[in-house]
């Protein structure tokens, strides 16, 4: 999964700076996919360079190469919080809270299709249960998610660091629920630009459950690229029903996804 590489690329460039910056912007190309074994580590070499640096923000750099091959290049800003200009205009979405939604364990017996899921506890928004009969839909999905064995961190890279793997984890979902029928393409990620707007731990970390809401607004014959956005926000898992999600009332709004293409071949 490239957003697990992006993350590592972010947890990586944070000894760099001084610890009072946090997180605030993540960018990244994906190269080449890594190789990786099942039953062993797969080493790769990390690069990091620090761009620039002040009392107040720092921009830093990482590239991944595993072989000398490239796997992925990343920048990153981190900025020290500040309290000088604060709003909150997010528009929240209608999917309401976790306890709103069955677990997937609930929905099919089987195991996931990849075992990277087994990451999460899931609660599907939008169920589709037989895929064979499915007529296709707006390529749109959400899901409450919640890493497991550990939910939250207190230290705000690590809380960046699973925003930005789930950034860019639900892309291809959405894609393929607007191309029903056998899958005929494969999609890796081309690039991922995510905006971080909230990682105050003291609040945060007694959020659990995650919410994804991707949309792909439009692929056209004469272009392999598409592209998507989306944002993700999360919610107290002990407050019943408050509408969150997208980011409202109730809810805590956490990134924008500002931009991530994928080539259909």
């Amino acid at each position: 999964m490239s957003g697990y590489v992006a993350a590592v690329a972010l947890r990586a460039a944070a000894p760099e700076v001084p610890p009072e910056l946090e997180p605030a912007s993540f960018t990244c190309q994906f190269l080449a996919p890594a190789r990786f074994a099942p039953a062993r580590f797969e080493p790769v070499d990390i690069d990091v360079r620090v761009r620039r640096i002040s009392r107040r923000a720092a921009a830093v750099a990482v590239s991944i190469t595993q072989d000398a091959k490239p796997i992925l290049d990343a920048q990153s800003w981190f900025a020290l919080p500040s309290e000088v200009v604060q709003h909150d205009y997010a528009v929240p979405h209608p999917h309401g809270h976790p306890d709103d939604h069955p677990f997937i364990s609930q929905l099919i017996d089987e195991p996931p299709p990849f075992p990277f899921w087994n990451n999460f506890e899931g609660k599907p928004i939008d169920w589709i249960e037989d895929w064979d009969s499915y007529a296709g839909g707006p390529p749109e999905w959400a899901e409450w998610l919640r890493f497991v064995p550990t939910a939250a961190f207190a230290d705000p890279v690590l809380e960046a660091a699973r925003l930005v793997l789930l950034a860019d984890l639900p892309s291809f979902p959405a894609a393929v629920r607007a191309h029903p029928g056998p899958r005929t393409f494969v999609s890796p990620s081309l690039d991922l630009a995510v905006q971080l707007h909230r990682l105050d731990t003291t609040m945060t970390s007694g959020f659990t459950w995650l919410s994804r809401l991707v949309r792909w607004p439009c692929q056209y014959e004469s272009s392999s690229d598409v592209g998507r956005s989306g944002n993700l926000a999360q919610a107290d898992a002990g407050i019943a029903r408050t509408e969150v999600g997208g980011i409202p009332p109730g809810g805590v709004g956490l990134l924008d996804v500002v931009h991530l293409r994928r080539r259909w071949r």
